[in-house]
């Protein structure tokens, strides 16, 4: 009999959605992410993290992708280099939104039968806060895990890290045109500049070029004047 009330009592837990997705949080899991010296290049990033986001993915509350190759509706799959940047940025967008259904209340430290026999509704509550906490710090650890999975893809995935070096060729391109352009019209800024101060010193050099010319012309003058004076005095 004992037996036969464990088999239902089995039974009666995974025909309840929520009793199941309590044992099935309960199970162990596989909750390591690759790290960047394991992913030793582009082909081993995709095959560890694929694998890695598929184990998560059973935790999903959501599964907006429909597998082509076994027709299951799933998570958005990491996919490969070929994959467009679109589904990309969607897959990483699921992920940083990732709805889960994992609970942790197997980590509870007073189990529902000594709740049940507190002595009072003060030991009761203090019982349950003291659940509360414990879960509640297991809930923030996961959180906190699936985030880092998310972080660490996003920075070793090579077609992010492609995208952002070809982004960050075209902003320095960019950069390096508008400098460039500065440059042009200071230069030419400076030429006009120059043009116009030649100009005036030139004007200057030809002003001063005809006003020598023009006192040389009187000083001869004023020397053949003087000559012809010394001359009628003479005669």
């Amino acid at each position: 009999r004992v037996l036969w009330l464990k088999v239902q009592r089995g039974y009666e837990t995974l025909l309840d959605p929520k009793t199941k997705q309590r044992y099935d949080s309960s199970l162990p899991a596989d909750d390591e992410i690759p790290t960047k010296e394991e992913c030793v290049d582009d082909e081993t990033f995709y095959r560890l993290f694929d694998a890695c986001f598929r184990r998560n993915g059973v935790f999903s509350n959501k599964f907006p992708f429909l597998d082509p190759v076994d027709n299951v509706k799933k998570c958005p799959l990491l996919g490969n280099a070929d994959t467009p940047m679109a589904e990309v940025n969607a897959f990483y967008k699921f992920w940083t939104n990732f709805d889960s259904w994992r609970v942790f209340d197997h980590f509870a430290k007073n189990s529902i039968e000594a709740i049940k026999q507190a002595h009072d509704r003060h030991q009761k509550r203090k019982m349950e806060k003291e659940n509360a906490t414990e879960v509640k710090t297991h809930a923030t650890k996961e959180h906190k895990r699936m985030i880092e999975l998310v972080e660490r893809a996003r920075k070793l995935d090579p077609r992010i890290r492609a995208g952002e070096a070809a982004a960050l060729e075209a902003k320095q391109a960019t950069k390096n045109a508008a400098a460039n352009k500065k440059n042009e019209e200071k230069a030419k800024l400076m030429a006009a500049k120059n043009a116009l101060q030649k100009e005036e010193d030139d004007k200057k050099a030809a002003e001063k070029a005809a006003d020598e010319a023009a006192r040389e012309l009187v000083k001869q003058e004023a020397k053949l004047l003087a000559v012809q004076f010394k001359a009628l005095k003479e005669l």
